[in-house]
């Protein structure tokens, strides 16, 4: 144990001894709370609220116009420094401590922002003990992970939120335009269960807008699940020229700022409408319908299974044998594995107990190791030993999928990403396969490429000339407009009341010829005489 995780730990012991959250100057440098604001707002204490065990104060935000009004006044209240510990038991209670840079960095941003959400749903996640970004932009619906049900004074709907991949909420189900949240990516064990979650909220092309700092490459780790999603992830470190001069000046002035710690990074995430996802059942078609016009990959299909799929699909509650029959869009399905896996998953213990409880169903594939080797070396060797047999291969191991890639191209490869079984597409290796094949089949042979050129020799055809003939242009038909009668006008004489009809000027055609063709015809005329021509022929 590090130096610092101790004096963490003692801090801790001092803080539930006294039951009072109130720093001591000792601990200021050690906690991650030595950096409270960054000025976007002013906070006074208020006396006309009932104190009750939290203390009412009133939030300021100046306004960004020249007149300097403010735009957002409110009074929220603040949970008192004294605990208990009933109030620590059953909910995370970081949010419920202080106002966190990243939660004033997002008021303020959606203040700056608020035009975007006018007329559209919008729901904060994780507000903590003020919700002060939903507040700032007047939101209907805030939704508290995990909340503390003590604080229900808020005039504003809420409602407790588990973040959870098993979300399965009509209500919910894509309600909202936006999604806001400030600091909620410092639990590496919930990015999953919260980038499932704002993708199950948001409508399609919604946006997500969350405020976090690095706190040691926590951001980085859930931008990395976050992108085995449908969303669009934008991540900005200058995003407004007034939190970053702020950002700037702690540095140079705070000895206790730390910008992993402090500093919030704004990451954006949209979500993919369908309409530009292809239809997935189109598109598993297509990728089977590729497998089986040309490697031959036939019923039934044989799905070789190995501990990370099955401890994947535990963790996702998904139950193979039925959702591979709804995805495969066919019962002709046999979902097998070998004694090499199942022997791993029990080397492991109970973290792996219902992954082997899982492969133990299954048919066994001999692999004739022992004593048994990884599960990864053995699906190797197994797809190797026996070319005839098509397999599909489900792995979650990326290792283990480009072996395959390489050594087995006419293989299809699976695995689970965000609750669902997913067919990839066929690699760079299987498509240049299948393209050297087909022109093998369409091609010319040697042979009959030798016997081509003997035939052209004794013909006395030579390869370079060009023997195309031109096509001749086809005689169009008369224009069926020039062709059509043209109706006389009459006028009529008002004198005399007698129709006069116009004739119609005839127009002589003007041929046109070149300069030098008309000097010719002149010198012509001059040495030619029309009388002397018809006299000699009369002669």
């Amino acid at each position: 144990m590090t130096t610092l995780a101790r004096q963490r730990w003692r801090m801790l012991g001092e803080v539930l001894l006294s039951k009072n959250l109130d720093l001591s100057s000792e601990h200021e440098d050690i906690s991650v709370m030595r950096f409270k604001t960054y000025g976007l707002y002013v906070r006074s204490l208020l006396s006309s609220h009932d104190q009750d065990d939290g203390t009412w104060c009133q939030i300021e935000f100046p306004s960004i116009e020249d007149n300097h009004s403010n735009i957002l006044s409110l009074d929220i209240r603040l949970c008192s420094s004294k605990i208990d510990y009933a109030d620590l038991m059953g909910f995370n209670n970081t949010g419920n401590t202080c106002i966190w840079p990243s939660e004033e960095v997002l008021a303020f941003y959606c203040l700056k922002e608020k035009q975007i959400f006018e007329n559209k749903s919008v729901c904060e996640l994780g507000g903590g003990m003020t919700c002060l970004a939903g507040l700032a932009v007047n939101l209907n619906v805030i939704l508290k992970a995990k909340s503390n049900e003590n604080n229900w004074l808020c005039p504003i709907e809420s409602q407790v939120l588990i973040w959870s991949r098993q979300l399965n909420d009509p209500k919910l189900k894509e309600r909202f335009d936006f999604i806001i949240s400030a600091d909620c990516f410092f639990f590496e064990d919930l990015h999953h269960d919260l980038c499932h979650t704002i993708y199950y909220m948001l409508k399609d092309s919604g946006v997500a807008i969350n405020f976090a700092p690095h706190r040691s490459k926590t951001l980085n780790k859930f931008l990395s699940i976050a992108e085995t999603y449908p969303f669009e992830c934008r991540v900005f470190e200058q995003y407004d020229n007034d939190v970053f001069n702020k950002h700037l000046q702690a540095q140079q002035i705070n000895k206790s700022y730390s910008s992993d710690l402090h500093y919030p990074i704004l990451v954006i995430l949209r979500k993919l409408p369908t309409k530009m996802k292809l239809s997935r059942h189109k598109f598993i078609r297509r990728i089977l319908n590729y497998y089986r016009t040309h490697f031959n990959i036939e019923y039934p299909f044989i799905i070789l299974i190995d501990g990370t799929f099955a401890f994947e699909a535990l963790q996702w509650k998904i139950q193979i044998d039925e959702q591979l029959k709804a995805y495969l869009e066919t019962d002709q399905i046999i979902c097998s594995t070998t004694l090499c896996a199942i022997r791993e998953t029990e080397l492991l213990g109970g973290v792996a107990f219902g992954a082997m409880l899982i492969l133990k169903q299954y048919e066994i594939v001999k692999c004739d190791h022992y004593p048994s080797i990884s599960a990864e070396k053995c699906f190797q060797q197994v797809l190797i030993k026996d070319n005839t047999k098509r397999y599909f291969l489900a792995s979650q191991s990326l290792s283990l999928r480009e072996y395959s890639h390489d050594r087995r191209p006419d293989l299809p490869t699976m695995l689970i990403t965000h609750n669902a079984i997913n067919l990839e597409r066929p690699s760079l290796n299987t498509r240049s396969i299948v393209e050297q094949t087909k022109k093998e089949r369409l091609g010319v042979s040697k042979h009959d490429s030798n016997i081509l050129k003997k035939i052209k020799h004794e013909l006395n055809l030579d390869e370079n000339e060009d023997n195309v003939t031109k096509k001749k242009k086809k005689k169009h038909g008369i224009n069926p407009l020039s062709v059509k009668k043209k109706t006389k006008k009459k006028s009529i004489n008002n004198n005399n009341n007698n129709t006069v009809v116009k004739k119609k000027r005839r127009r002589t055609r003007q041929i046109r010829m070149s300069s030098h063709l008309k000097e010719h015809l002149k010198e012509l005329q001059k040495t030619f005489s029309i009388k002397e021509f018809f006299q000699e022929k009369k002669v």
